[in-house]
């Protein structure tokens, strides 16, 4: 893979292409587990408590999830030996899940200790609701056995209607069968009215919890709780990614050569340091193109490199946003903010001929729907004139 950087070659060879493909994957399901993980959280949690006690088993599910992704790459390389748990067991008993869980951990001491340490309180309210109304059910239905017994003991009797010493006993059943008539009558209106009050009590808690949702929207504790959320989302995004190190490491150790090993702290270090001499302007023109050869050969992943450089100097043929997207970073975001910074500076100064300087510009940093700044244009001063 090769990309023509500010007049220099950049070659990718297959050992860094392999590399670069398992943590671009990585990169691109963290930031998606970080942003579903925080709009899980706000759409469900309502209090500091709650996310106290759910946080954990919430961030576990999405770690799982690079779990998985982890095996799937195993498999793409014919390791077929590690399966979900037994990678799961190597991360568990791993010391960065350690440090992992111990950051979620201080975080909820310090944040939400107060919440934590309450305990939660049982509800067997529906528990109880349920064994009410099955008792109800069994004595209707015993009720309504004894009924049938009796009907048939009456019915007995009433054979023997013109035997006198049975003709009261014949009576005495029929007003049994009737009294007990009357009490299942009664259990059925019972039962009704309990229903009805159950009716009501729940829509009463119903419109007592819509209330409470209008009043958390307007809660000022709310914006606290979705910071709390963002700062847990990001501890996420980071061992999400960060789990593409032990893929690497298990392939390494099952013998795999093709795929690049991870960039070393010295070469981040290294590259670091020629990046801030570089933008310092303390390297001279004649070596520019080499810094940023070198820069780029040691560490690729420094992303305000690329914004730096089509900030200096343009990305005329789309060369460095064809190497950002292979590196897995969307670098049209800033492209678009560049265009609207310049499509400010041109209203408040009031410069002419906005629409072909906004189409130089957008050509200069490799930028292409710039009809869209040049229709904002027109519509403001359309506004203005008016």
């Amino acid at each position: 893979m090769e990309f023509a950087i500010n007049g220099v070659n950049i070659n990718f060879n297959l050992k860094r292409v392999n590399y670069n493909d398992i943590r671009k994957s990585f990169k691109i399901n963290a930031k998606n587990a970080q942003e579903d993980f925080f709009e899980e959280c706000a759409n469900v949690i309502r209090s500091e408590k709650r996310l106290a006690e759910q946080d954990v088993y919430i961030l576990d599910k999405y770690i799982d999830k690079a779990l998985k992704l982890s095996v799937e790459i195993f498999i793409s390389y014919s390791i077929f030996t590690i399966d979900i748990n037994t990678f799961r067991n190597i991360y568990l008993n791993s010391n960065k899940n350690s440090i992992f869980k111990k950051k979620i951990l201080d975080f909820n001491k310090t944040n939400l200790s107060s919440y934590k340490n309450k305990k939660k309180k049982k509800n067997n309210k529906n528990e109880y609701f349920f064994s009410s109304e099955l008792n109800q059910i069994d004595k209707s239905k015993i009720k309504m056995n004894d009924m049938e017994k009796y009907k048939n003991d009456a019915n007995e009797t009433y054979k023997y209607k013109n035997d006198i010493s049975n003709v009261e006993y014949c009576k005495n059943k029929m007003n049994d069968i009737e009294n007990y008539k009357n009490d299942i009558e009664n259990y059925k209106i019972e039962y009704c009215e309990k229903k009805m009050n159950d009716i009501e009590k729940y829509k009463n808690e119903i419109k007592k919890n819509i209330l409470q949702m209008k009043n958390y929207e307007k809660d000022p504790r709310k914006e606290q709780l979705k910071v709390y959320i963002e700062t847990l989302s990001e501890f996420l995004y980071e061992e999400f990614f960060e789990i593409h190190y032990f893929v690497i490491d298990v392939l390494k150790s099952n013998g795999i050569i093709s795929v690049g090993s991870v960039i070393s702290d010295e070469d981040i270090k290294m590259a670091e340091a020629l990046f801030n001499n570089y933008k310092s302007g303390l390297i001279n023109k004649a070596n520019e193109s080499l810094a940023i050869k070198q820069i780029i050969e040691l560490n690729p992943y420094i992303e305000d490199l690329y914004k730096f450089l089509i900030e200096e100097e343009g990305d005329f043929f789309l060369e460095i946003e064809r190497l950002t997207e292979f590196l897995g970073y969307d670098i049209k975001i800033f492209k678009e903010e560049l265009m609207s910074k310049y499509t400010d500076y041109l209203l408040v100064n009031n410069i002419d001929k906005t629409d072909d300087k906004i189409e130089k510009y957008a050509k200069f940093i490799g930028y292409k729907d710039f009809a869209l700044f040049i229709r904002r244009i027109e519509t403001i001063k359309e506004y203005r004139n008016a």
